[in-house]
């Protein structure tokens, strides 16, 4: 019988939902869809102090909006038996008995040592010009017993033992044990460790396959070698490469410079098939010169063997112009119902439902990012203060009185549709013997306060007869 392909993404709800996550979400995502396995989601929550109130939901509700949607999840699975794997922080005694059995196989140590202790052996391992000090040595010779003393419990590794495993991307990587501290697996206050919890976790949940981020190498082999103890087989291990931004240094959850969490750009109106579409090409290529994949498609032709071996740079402009191609997909009801959240709300109370709708497709071919709207809209409110430039240009050399006189004289004989207002520009135009910018310009900043735009005699209708004649009358 052909064994389930099962992947898992395991964040901790310590924050929110970050590009870097989002994309390895959808790597393991895409690559059990693709083999017809399953996709879990389990909450690695061990991390007590720092877990926050809404992070599991936060994580679980932007990935389904991303349209990255697990099998199993916290609140959602076939059987008792799978979703109480789902959580980590309900299942400490099972870590516990796990680890026990290390300690009676002699393959695991309960050390003794006290923070202060450990700081000070380290720092003297690197006043000694040790590169990479290891707390385990002084832990070796000093784990003797001592009743009722706080103690964490440490895997003993082997001397000079080559780990090796064949990635999913890199190939043969092989790592001396020398290299690998005695680490903690249990903590003082009984918590499991990361790769403890990690490794018991995966092969409870027979996950087939770990993809995840390459600052996680320094961990297989400590994992790989409690699978070898276990008796168990390990799964693939699959390490993708960093992503990093236009400085080509890593994105970092600290840099504000960039928008770097899921939300964020849901509330910037970002559509979801947008960004399932551009962390999909994120470091992995299907081999053509396509840039644009509906999820089906995605889910065939996904393999490891299309991921890069080499950083992925996160292109913002590439996104916002992936955003702005999805955008124009969308009939115009759909355009709206994504969009009128962002129109400011004035224009809400002002406008009618339908002139609101084509407000929206005015601009709907420019826009980038959803939020650009309510900027780009405001012009329906009041007219935007010109720049001092624009100012002097408006009141120094343009037919302003002349324009606004005409406008003012003449405007309520015209019915209020495009082909009339455009043959009303024209008129005036000739009346004046005004044409090209020295026509449109100055009626653009009268009215609006910018010098460029969507076509004017569009906006002259969505403004309404009204209006135009209350600012006019404003500017006169």
């Amino acid at each position: 019988m052909k064994k389930e392909i099962r992947l898992r993404y395991a964040p901790s709800p310590t924050g929110k939902l970050h590009i870097g996550g989002a994309r390895t979400a959808l790597f393991n995502y895409l690559y059990a869809k693709h083999t017809g396995g399953k996709f879990i989601i389990r909450i690695e929550d061990t991390d007590l102090k720092r877990n926050l109130v809404d992070g599991e939901a936060e994580q679980i509700d932007n990935l389904k909006w991303l349209g990255v949607e697990p099998d199993y999840y916290p609140g959602k699975s076939d059987n008792h038996e799978e979703l109480a794997l789902l959580r980590q922080s309900e299942r400490t005694s099972i870590y516990q008995e796990y680890a026990q059995k290390l300690l009676e196989q002699g393959h695991a140590y309960k050390c003794y040592c006290t923070k202060e202790e450990l700081e000070i052996e380290h720092q003297a391992q690197k006043d000694a010009g040790v590169k990479s000090p290891k707390y385990s040595k002084k832990c070796l010779l000093n784990h003797i017993e001592k009743p009722g003393a706080p103690f964490s419990i440490r895997l003993k590794m082997p001397a000079n033992k080559d780990i090796f495993w064949n990635d999913g991307i890199r190939g043969k990587v092989t790592v001396n044990s020398d290299e690998i501290e005695d680490w903690v697996m249990i903590k003082t206050n009984g918590i499991p460790t990361y790769n403890f919890a990690n490794v018991i976790d995966d092969y409870l949940m027979k996950i087939t396959h770990v993809v995840r981020g390459e600052e996680h190498i320094s961990n297989t082999p400590k994992q790989l070698y409690l699978y070898e103890l276990f008796g168990w087989e390990a799964p693939t291990f699959v390490h993708l490469t960093v992503i990093i931004g236009e400085n080509n240094k890593k994105l970092s959850k600290r840099d504000t410079s960039v928008i770097q969490f899921i939300s964020d750009y849901r509330e910037r109106g970002y559509l979801p098939k947008a960004i399932f579409n551009f962390l999909s090409l994120l470091g992995w290529s299907p081999k053509t010169e396509e840039e644009i994949f509906g999820k089906e498609q995605l889910i065939n032709l996904f393999t490891f063997e299309g991921c890069s071996k080499s950083s992925s740079k996160f292109d913002l402009d590439k996104l916002k112009w992936t955003n702005n191609y999805y955008l124009q997909l969308l009939s115009k009801e759909e355009a709206f119902s994504f969009l009128e959240t962002f129109l400011p709300k004035e224009i809400k109370t002002k406008y009618s439902l339908e002139t609101q709708k084509e407000i929206v497709e005015l601009y709907r071919p420019q826009l980038k990012e959803g939020i650009e709207l309510n900027e780009l809209a405001s012009i329906f409110v009041k007219p935007k203060i010109m720049l001092e430039e624009e100012r002097n240009y408006f009141e120094n050399e343009a037919k302003v009185k002349e324009i606004s006189q005409f406008i003012l004289e003449n405007i309520n004989s015209v019915e209020w549709t495009i082909e009339p207002i455009k043959a009303f520009i024209k008129t005036l135009g000739k009346a004046l013997e005004i044409k090209g910018k020295h026509l449109y310009q100055p009626i653009r900043l009268m009215l609006f306060g910018e010098e460029h735009g969507p076509a004017l005699s569009e906006l002259l209708l969505l403004l309404g007869k009204e209006e135009v004649i209350k600012r006019t009358n404003e500017q006169s």
